[in-house]
């Protein structure tokens, strides 16, 4: 295909400035302002009046003939314009269909470049996201990874630093749970619930300090019931008294039932910690053990 170079240089217009000149118009003129002053001001009285509207028709039809006249010049005046406009507005036509197939063929070949690169960004997610053991789904798209100033080595660094920030929040997350499990499992509490806190986003110290909180609330609950029950026990004590191996009960003659105490065997299998947990636990609520540690 034969390149034309086209450019302003490449034609010329011939065009003359055209001249118009109104014949006699410096008279004209003066005698339309010795006119109009002989008018201004003009009180219109009944003997005036027919003077008056012949004036007005005379100026009404020199301001019609002037304007006609101007019409007609402009009309032919523009002629050769027009002429010259269609001339080029063919020309200017001729070249925007061409520039429309261009312009079309570009956009169609930089839509197939554009799938292109997606396609490569989107095999470099999956090759990356297989090699840290993640699903390709897992890593965000990243529309900046198409643009073509980026380098293919700067591409997949950043789709690595994606793919590691993804394994790294979920090592946390996985420590960050049994952290939490073996906390509450320590503290004697089923470890399910605060585990899920995680999973909703929750940190694990706020969870251990939830846990901690739980825990103070439940041993000054369980305190407040042991005194409520010491106090209401002195309260029926006075009340009692024993009779042989039974306790009457002085008001109502009843004999009083007492708690049976048994004794149970069970063996804690855990770490010297959570066994020791286990033991002050028991403590705390008043049981009485025996430690099999040495026997």
């Amino acid at each position: 295909m034969q390149n034309n170079t086209l450019s302003l240089t490449d034609f010329k217009v011939d065009y003359k400035p055209s001249v118009l000149t109104l014949q006699h118009a410096d008279e004209l003129a003066a005698n339309i302002k010795l006119y109009a002053e002989k008018y201004r001001g003009l009180v219109i009285t009944e003997g005036t009046l027919k003077e008056a509207k012949a004036s007005r028709s005379d100026l009404r039809k020199l301001s019609k003939a002037l304007n006609d006249k101007r019409i007609e010049i402009k009309r032919e005046y523009n002629k050769p314009y027009d002429a010259f406009k269609s001339v080029i507005d063919g020309m200017i036509s001729d070249i925007s269909a061409v520039e429309t197939a261009i312009n079309d063929g570009i956009k169609e070949q930089e839509r197939l470049d554009a799938e292109q690169r997606k396609e490569q960004v989107l095999d470099d997610i999956t090759e990356i996201a297989q090699s840290r053991g993640i699903d390709p789904k897992d890593i965000e798209f990243n529309d900046k990874w198409l643009n073509k100033s980026i380098s293919k080595l700067e591409r997949t660094r950043q789709i690595g630093d994606a793919a590691d920030y993804i394994v790294k929040q979920r090592a946390d997350l996985a420590a960050a749970k049994k952290a939490v499990t073996k906390y509450a499992e320590a503290t004697g509490l089923d470890a399910g619930g605060w585990v899920a806190q995680i999973d909703q986003g929750a940190s694990q110290l706020d969870v251990m300090a939830r846990i901690d909180a739980y825990v103070e609330r439940q041993k000054r609950e369980a305190e407040q019931a042991k005194k409520r029950a010491e106090a209401q026990a002195a309260i029926d004590a006075l009340h009692q008294k024993k009779v042989g191996d039974k306790v009457v009960d002085t008001n109502t003659g009843e004999v009083v039932k007492q708690p049976e105490v048994k004794h149970y065997g069970f063996e804690v299998v855990g770490t010297f910690d959570e066994a020791k947990s286990v033991a002050d636990f028991m403590t705390k609520q008043g049981i009485e053990f025996i430690s099999m540690e040495g026997k």
